[in-house]
């Protein structure tokens, strides 16, 4: 069941995870010439993030910022769009 979320976002949605090399979110590499996107492969790292995460039993939140270089993927994929 570690994949689930994959799965279900690559089959039941039609929309993989970018840059998950199991579940066919290497497609987006095929449509934006991206350096951000090459650099985040090399490093096997794909874009999944939990904004913020409750553990009731303890009652804690932990917040996490989205990742500096996911902005430098969403730049290239907005100039390649202009």
């Amino acid at each position: 069941r570690k994949h689930q979320v994959r799965v279900h976002c690559a089959e039941g949605l039609d929309r993989p995870i970018v840059l998950d090399p199991l579940y066919g979110g290497e497609r987006i590499m095929y449509k934006v010439d991206s350096t951000a996107l090459k650099k985040a492969r090399s490093q096997c790292q794909f874009c999944l993030h939990a904004d913020q995460i409750f553990f009731p039993a303890l009652g804690v939140t932990v917040k996490a910022p989205v990742p500096a270089w996911w902005n430098d993927i969403c730049n290239d994929v907005e100039r390649r769009q202009q």
